[in-house]
């Protein structure tokens, strides 16, 4: 089976960022690879920070509960980074950011 680096590289969202309005409010949304076993997704909007650390067995977990036939599937659902807002709240604690972002 591929690494988590692997599949997230190939998908093109290894290193993403983005600022996101939407009703609940303007969010800059990034990802990062942590480890070549583990992929970060996050969100803040300023005050408060979403991050949620996932290896293979837990994004294959977010795959199946958004419903999405395969990973490269999923993975190519959360480039459209509109999606990243409701999977990283959704499903992470929240902490709150030492270093706020002026919003």
């Amino acid at each position: 089976m591929a690494s988590v680096k692997d599949l997230v590289t190939d998908a093109q969202v290894k290193a993403m960022h983005s600022v996101v309005e939407s009703a609940a409010g303007k969010f800059v949304c990034f990802s990062r690879l942590a480890t070549d076993d583990i992929w970060v997704l996050g969100a803040t909007d300023g005050c408060d920070v979403w991050r949620q650390d996932l290896d293979l067995e837990e994004l294959d977990a977010q795959r199946d509960l958004a419903e999405v036939g395969s990973l490269d599937a999923f993975l190519a659902k959360l480039r459209s980074v509109q999606t990243l807002v409701p999977v990283i709240c959704k499903s992470t604690r929240k902490m709150k950011n030492k270093y706020a972002l002026s919003a």
